[in-house]
């Protein structure tokens, strides 16, 4: 998915507030704010999501670095209420579960 490889999907971190930085870096890119407003968006953002290995189970090299980076970035994405309201119970669950296991 290409919107997450958007180059400046760090400047939440700039923000004194997580989800206020993420909430703008949704509402100024317009690859997230197409992707936030398919019906779709949140279940491809799990798809995704689902492809990261369990941190505990990396090895500790360099090139998980950018993983690390954007694990939370991906997090952020799917909490945020742009996302987050387009999942069912189910979804909601699965999604869930997805969090505890990368913790």
């Amino acid at each position: 998915m290409k919107c997450l490889n958007y180059p400046l999907f760090f400047l939440y971190t700039a923000y004194d507030n997580d989800r206020t930085g993420i909430r703008s870096v949704i509402e100024n890119f317009n690859g997230l704010k197409e992707l936030s407003s398919r019906e779709d968006g949140a279940k491809e953002l799990i798809q995704v999501y689902k492809r990261y290995p369990v941190l505990a189970q990396m090895p500790a090299k360099s090139s998980n670095d950018n993983l690390l980076i954007r694990l939370p970035y991906s997090e952020l994405l799917l909490s945020d209420d742009h996302f987050a309201k387009q999942l069912d119970d189910q979804q909601a669950v699965e999604l869930g579960k997805l969090f505890w296991i990368n913790i």
